[in-house]
This record gives structure tokens, C-alpha cells and sequence, in this order.
């Protein structure tokens, strides 16, 4: 291990003459010193210098929302602690302002799980026995989407436009669907359902359209429910019947 106390004593002062900016390259390898002598991996510094944090003022002003973009996988969650570690005492050496949360950050406990395959997220064999969901008031569109680098920037992106892409809007829809799925994986969502998230939707992007997003069946019933989260969930629905279906082809019967 590292001797710690070197990250009290780098010199954070600027080298060459006096008025004079730092090159790109001379504040790099400052950078690179500091994370060195923190004992970091090289793979977490490769990681750093890719994000941009190349210059000690990157580190004075770095704040715990930066750090959650920084480290966004679960494997860099030992990393993340030490980073944080040391960031926090290089800061209080060098009298620089606290590492505290941003406005927007509300920190979160790491996520263990994730998957890929819906089968995943409900483990127990579909048995065509499914009831309407109840309404969520814990669903937080906003807190999901700062759960993924990709949704950090599409919030970032929504602050500088007031509008989102269409890709941006399948990606809302994903969230939404697949939040549903993890919370209520043998539980169908309900048109009120579907209706309160679009309603958090247009909460978190009052630019928004509700009608994007799901218009309910005509009154005549002769056109069925549009939407985008309307069309993802059903969807993802139709997924889990299938392979609900043939997960109970294919076990053997007990007198076969």
C-alpha cells in the first residue's frame, strides 16, 4: 500500500513563470502524480484522465455528483472509496472548500444487481395469473435516471435544450418500464398506472407531451392505446409471456 501521507505534501501551485497557464500536458501530469501517490489503480487514473480530470483545479472543485458520473460501475465501488478518501484530504490540506454533495445529488446505495434478461427479474415461472399494479408514489424518474451515466447526460443535456430527442424518450420509457418490472415483476401495469408515469414524466420534462408518451383508446374502441411507454411496455410484457411459455415447454413433464 501507498504511503498515504505523500498526498499532503504535492505542490498544488502553478510551475513556470509568474501569469503564465499551465500546459495541457504539465497539469496532466500534476494529475497523474496526485492519483499515484493516492495508491489509485492504473486503470482508475486511465479512467480519471479520460473523464477530463486532468488538472489539479478539476480535483479543488470536484464535487460528489462528479464522482458518482466518474465511478458508474459497481466493480469501481473499492476505488470509489478510496478516491474519496483522499480526495477529501487533499482538499482539507490545501484548504481548498469541503467535498460536499452538489445540489442535485442525493446519494444513493450502490446497485448489486443488475440485469439483462426480464426472465431475471422474475425468476418464479409465469402462471398466467396476473393482477393490476398499484399506483407508485415512490417512482422518481429523475433519481432513476442519475442512476446511469447515459441519463446523467440526458438530464444535462434537458437543462441546456428544454427539449428531449426521440432516443432521449425511448430511453425515459426504458427506465420506466424496466422500474416497473424490478418493483412488480408478476403484476400487470394498469392504465392508471401507465398514466401516473407519464404524469411523472411531464413533472421531471414539463416540455414534454403526455400525448407522447400514451393517449388512452378512442371512445369508440376501435383504436387501441398509443404511446411510447405505452408500446415499450407492451412490449416487454409480450417478452415475458413468451419466454414465460416456453420455460414450460421445455421442463419435462412429471409422467413423461
Amino acid at each position: 500500500m501507498s504511503d498515504m501521507s505523500n498526498i499532503y505534501f504535492v505542490d498544488v501551485e502553478p510551475k513556470g513563470e509568474p501569469g503564465e497557464p499551465m500546459s495541457d500536458i504539465a497539469q496532466e501530469v500534476d494529475a497523474i502524480k496526485v492519483f499515484q501517490s493516492w495508491g489509485l489503480l492504473p486503470r482508475t487514473i486511465e479512467r480519471l484522465i479520460y473523464c477530463g480530470i486532468k488538472g489539479l483545479e478539476h480535483l479543488e472543485h470536484m464535487t460528489l455528483a462528479d464522482m458518482e458520473i466518474i465511478f458508474n460501475q459497481d466493480s469501481q465501488l473499492g476505488e470509489k472509496i478510496l478516491f474519496r478518501k483522499c480526495l477529501r484530504k487533499w482538499k482539507d490540506h490545501n484548504g481548498f472548500e469541503p467535498l460536499v454533495p452538489d445540489i442535485s445529488y442525493v446519494e444513493r446505495p450502490p446497485k448489486y444487481f443488475r440485469s439483462n434478461s426480464y426472465r431475471d427479474l422474475s425468476p418464479e415461472p409465469f402462471n398466467g395469473r396476473i393482477s393490476p399494479a398499484p399506483k407508485d408514489k415512490d417512482f422518481n424518474l429523475r433519481e432513476l435516471l442519475r442512476d446511469s451515466l447515459k441519463g446523467v447526460n440526458l438530464l444535462s443535456s434537458y437543462e441546456k435544450n428544454f427539449t428531449l430527442t426521440n432516443k432521449e424518450q425511448c430511453y425515459i420509457c426504458q427506465v420506466t418500464v424496466d422500474y416497473h418490472m424490478r418493483k412488480y415483476p408478476r403484476m400487470k401495469m394498469s392504465l392508471d398506472q401507465i398514466v401516473n408515469y407519464v404524469r411523472e414524466i411531464i413533472k421531471a420534462f414539463p416540455s414534454e407531451l403526455e400525448s407522447t408518451y400514451y393517449v388512452p383508446r378512442s371512445k369508440s374502441a376501435t383504436k387501441a392505446p398509443q404511446g411510447k411507454l405505452y408500446h415499450r411496455y407492451l412490449n416487454v410484457y409480450s417478452k415475458i409471456r413468451k419466454e414465460s411459455i416456453k420455460s414450460r415447454e421445455s421442463t419435462p413433464s412429471d409422467f413423461g
